[in-house]
C-alpha cells in the first residue's frame, strides 16, 4: 500500500511545486524590477558587469560631450548674431554721421555765400540813395540776391540731410552724441535757411531803393531840363520883344 501511495504523491507533489511556482511567478509581477535586476547583477560575470559600467560610463560622457558641443554652438551662434547686429549698427551710424557732416558741409557753403551776400547787400544799401552810386547799388543788390538764393538752396538742401540722418539716428538707436550733432546740423540748416531769406530781402529793399533814387533822379533833371527850357525860351521871348521894341522905336524915329 505504501509504494502506491509513494507513487501518487510523487506526482502530486510536482503538480504542487508547479503550482507553487506558478503562483511565485504571479506574486513575482508586484516585486519591484530593481530588486531582480540587483539579483542578476550579484550573480553576473564580474567582466560583463565592468563593460556594463564601461559602456554606460562612455555614454554618458558622449552624451555631455553632445551637450556642451551644443552649448557652443549656441553661444556661437549668439556672439556672432551680436557680433553682426554691433556690426551692423556701426555701419548705420558711420552712414548717420556721414549724412550729418555732408549737411554742415553744405551749410558751410551757404554760410559762406552769405557772408559774401551781406556784404554786397551792405555796399548797396550805403550807395542805394546816392544818384551817383544808384547803378553800383542796383548790382551790388542783384549780386546779393543771387547770392543769397543761392545759400538759401544750399541751406535748405543741408537741413533735408540733417533731418534725414537725425530720423536714421534715432531709427537705428545711435548713441546720444550722434542725435545730438543731428539736432545742431538741423538747427543750424535752419538758422541759415533764416538768414539767406533776410538777406535776400535787404538786397531786394536796397535794389528797389536804388531804382527809386535813379528815378527821382532822372524825373528831378528833366525838371532841371524843362525848367532851364523854359528860363531859355523866356529869355528868347523878352530878348525878341526887346528887339522889336527897339525896332519900332526906330521906326518912329526916322517918320
Amino acid at each position: 500500500m505504501k509504494p502506491n501511495h509513494s507513487f501518487i504523491l510523487k506526482p502530486l507533489a510536482v503538480s504542487c511545486f508547479v503550482a507553487m511556482a506558478a503562483t511565485g511567478c504571479a506574486i513575482d509581477d508586484d516585486v519591484d524590477v530593481a530588486h531582480h535586476a540587483n539579483l542578476i547583477k550579484n550573480t553576473a560575470d564580474p567582466s560583463i558587469i565592468r563593460a556594463e559600467e564601461e559602456a554606460k560610463r562612455k555614454a554618458e560622457e558622449e552624451a555631455k560631450r553632445k551637450a556642451e558641443e551644443e552649448a557652443k554652438r549656441k553661444e556661437a551662434e549668439r556672439l556672432e548674431k551680436e557680433r553682426q547686429e554691433a556690426e551692423a549698427k556701426q555701419k548705420a551710424q558711420q552712414a548717420a554721421l556721414d549724412k550729418i557732416n555732408k549737411a554742415r558741409q553744405t551749410v558751410g557753403n551757404a554760410n559762406s555765400t552769405l557772408t559774401q551776400a551781406q556784404k554786397a547787400t551792405t555796399e548797396a544799401q550805403s550807395q542805394a540813395s546816392n544818384p551817383a552810386t544808384a547803378d553800383n547799388a542796383i548790382n551790388q543788390a542783384n549780386a546779393a540776391y543771387q547770392q543769397a538764393n543761392t545759400a538759401l538752396n544750399n541751406a535748405e538742401t543741408a537741413l533735408v540731410e540733417a533731418e534725414q540722418a537725425l530720423k536714421d539716428a534715432k531709427a537705428i538707436g545711435a548713441n546720444q552724441d550722434i542725435i545730438n550733432q543731428a539736432q545742431k546740423a538741423v538747427e543750424d540748416a535752419k538758422q541759415a535757411i533764416n538768414t539767406a531769406e533776410n538777406v535776400r530781402t535787404q538786397a531786394q529793399n536796397a535794389r528797389k531803393q536804388a531804382e527809386r533814387t535813379k528815378s527821382d533822379n532822372a524825373s528831378q533833371q528833366i525838371a532841371k531840363q524843362i525848367e532851364k527850357a523854359n528860363a531859355q525860351t523866356n529869355e528868347a521871348v523878352a530878348t525878341a520883344n526887346t528887339a522889336k521894341a527897339e525896332l519900332n522905336n526906330a521906326d518912329s524915329q526916322a517918320e
